[in-house]
């Protein structure tokens, strides 16, 4: 007989959205901020230029990839979804933002370098 250690939050992983996923599908992300940007990088080797779509909305980026993982990146400052720059180079992805004090929200494609 095995016995398996009693954890009390196990029972909240089958309400996890993210259950039916490939953990190794989903890319590690790092966000930081400096004085005028917000920066995001994540590791996504393997997946073509082609294949990936970025999507800016004012306080998080949408990274996707066709069929392979969808993540949604919550921002630690309102961003200018206009000056938006994405460049993807030996399988990381790169992007930069301006921040804003603006409070018109919109969604805009990011079109990656």
């Amino acid at each position: 007989m095995n016995l398996i250690e009693w954890s009390p939050f196990r029972e909240f992983d089958h309400f996890s959205p993210f259950k039916t996923l490939d953990t190794s599908a989903v890319p590690k992300v790092d966000v930081y901020q400096t004085k005028t940007d917000v920066v995001v990088t994540a590791e996504i080797p393997g997946i073509a230029k082609d294949n990936l779509d970025v999507y800016a909305t004012d306080n998080a980026i949408r990274i996707s990839a066709e069929r392979t993982f969808y993540r949604v990146i919550a921002l630690p400052a309102e961003i200018n979804t206009d000056n938006v720059k994405a460049s993807y180079q030996d399988g990381v992805l790169s992007i930069v933002a301006s921040k804003t004090n603006s409070t018109n929200a919109k969604q805009h494609k990011v079109v990656i370098d």
